[in-house]
């Protein structure tokens, strides 16, 4: 086990995790990733059509790349609180502006190298791909399950809340790998628990996933 004194001063010494100097390294790859996967997810619906693993897949495949989307954003960007110094927004500020569009806070652009500029650009633009090719599966969700977008940035929301650095902590490849799906599925589960939306994707989502865990809800899949 490393000593405190040895943690304290790496910790001291790395980079500010919001910087895209630190993102740029990771967002293409995270992104080319998400895209061979939702390709993987594409070829799973055409054998079996839609069901509850295909919304489950589908739901985490968007939200993955809108938190990298909002990850981008927070890093790209500056807000001013005080004084002319620009800050990074928070987790909070990025999501109210950027996909709830409550719009109350101005975000200015921040000037990068040509080098990060050109990666800001790639990424940005690997994402509008990404989603225009969602849309098809998104209809086809609310066709089944209602209402989506409410539902999206319900869930957003709770996400966000429960996990105020959530935008950095993505970067975890343990953390993204893993323990994020588990946060995505507990908050349509909180969603549901807490009525806080009445859109029928949210029980149809967090009946297959509880089910791993309560054999009351196997019952309901269909």
């Amino acid at each position: 086990m490393e000593s405190y004194k040895k943690t304290k001063e790496r910790l001291l010494e790395t980079e500010d995790y919001r910087s895209f100097i630190i993102r740029s390294r990771y967002l293409p790859g995270m992104m080319d990733k998400e895209t061979a996967h939702f390709e993987e997810i594409q070829t799973t619906f055409k054998d079996e059509g839609f069901n509850h693993l295909s919304a489950v897949e589908l739901c985490r495949s968007f939200i993955r790349v809108e938190l990298l989307k909002l990850s981008l954003i927070q890093s790209t960007h500056g807000i001013f609180t005080e004084g002319d110094t620009p800050h990074y927004p928070t987790d909070q500020e990025v999501l109210d502006n950027f996909t709830l569009n409550k719009n109350e806070i101005n975000f200015y652009e921040l000037q990068l190298p040509e080098e990060m500029e050109n990666i800001n650009i790639s990424v940005r633009n690997k994402i509008i791909t990404f989603t225009k090719s969602m849309e098809p599966f998104l209809q086809l969700i609310e066709k089944n399950t209602g209402e989506f977008n409410d539902t999206f940035k319900t869930v957003m929301n709770v996400i966000i809340n429960d996990n105020p650095h959530i935008l950095s902590k993505v970067y975890d490849p343990i953390y993204y790998g893993s323990v994020l799906n588990y946060n995505i599925d507990n908050a349509f589960e909180k969603v549901w628990k807490n009525g806080l939306t009445q859109t029928a994707l949210v029980p149809y989502y967090a009946t297959f996933t509880l089910s791993y865990y309560d054999k009351n809800f196997k019952q309901n899949l269909t």
